[in-house]
Formats: structure tokens, C-alpha cells, sequence
């Protein structure tokens, strides 16, 4: 009797100890793409996911782009100048745009190792290859990846 109770606390134990693993394994979500941001059409739903990301936004910086109708396109655009033109206060416009820049500098890392590994890809599939085409091919693939960036 007595040896099944202590089989019965390990187990318990075990179980209580699996409940807190898996809860400090608890998914955070990703800082949002770029391309995901643009997609958002909705005040609302660009709320809901930067509250999402966790990137330390707060409800005074909510409300800024709630009354501003910001969505996720023009969110990309905003700078200090152009919240400051508007009367917003500088905790809100520097939280603002500290976000923005995490975004910025997350999304050009992830493009830069995407760029890295065609590279390394193409120098292996070129077996003999010249440096004119590495160049060309590597010019083609930053021009493409990147143009978009610098239209407006």
C-alpha cells in the first residue's frame, strides 16, 4: 500500500513537471514579415498582431495607430517625422518606431541568409563556371529580391 503511493506521487510528479515544461515551451510568435504586414488591410488586425509579436508596444501606441487608421502597408512607411508632424507624443513615436526597425533589421537578416544560400547553392551547381555569370546571377537575384523595396 504504502509503495503505491509513492508510485502514485512520482507519477504525479512526473506529470506536474511535463505541464510546466510544456508551458515554458509555449509558442511566441515571430516577429511579422515585411510581406505579412502589407497584407493587413485592417487597423484591427495589424493590433492584433503586433500585440502578437511581443515587440513592446503599448496601449498609448495602439491607440496612436488606431486613430490614425494605420494599417499594415502604411505602418511600414511611418517615421519619427511624420507622427511627430502629427502631434504624437515622443514615448508613443520612438516605441513606434523602435518596432519598425526590429521589423526592418529582422526581415533584411532573413533575406541576407536567403541571398547567402543561393549564392552557396549556385557556386555548387556551377561546377565550371565563369565570374561574369556569378556576378550576373547574384546582380539578377538582388535586383529582383530587393526592388520592390525601393518602389513607391
Amino acid at each position: 500500500m504504502e509503495n503505491y503511493s509513492k508510485q502514485e506521487d512520482r507519477e504525479t510528479e512526473t506529470k506536474n513537471h511535463e505541464t510546466i515544461i510544456s508551458s515554458s515551451q509555449t509558442f511566441l510568435p515571430s516577429i511579422p514579415s515585411t510581406e505579412e504586414l502589407e497584407n493587413i488591410s485592417k487597423t484591427s488586425d495589424l493590433i492584433h498582431r503586433l500585440k502578437e509579436s511581443n515587440l513592446g508596444l503599448t496601449d498609448d501606441d495602439f491607440d496612436v495607430l488606431k486613430y490614425h487608421k494605420i494599417i499594415g502597408r502604411t505602418f511600414l512607411l511611418l517615421t519619427e517625422e511624420k507622427l511627430e508632424s502629427r502631434g504624437v507624443k515622443l514615448g508613443p513615436t520612438l516605441n513606434i518606431i523602435c518596432s519598425i526597425n526590429k521589423i526592418r533589421k529582422k526581415n533584411s537578416r532573413s533575406r541576407s541568409c536567403e541571398y547567402l544560400l543561393l549564392l552557396s547553392f549556385a557556386s555548387l551547381c556551377f561546377i565550371e563556371f565563369d565570374l561574369n555569370t556569378l556576378y550576373f546571377f547574384s546582380f539578377e537575384f538582388s535586383y529582383s529580391t530587393y526592388s520592390h523595396e525601393y518602389r513607391r
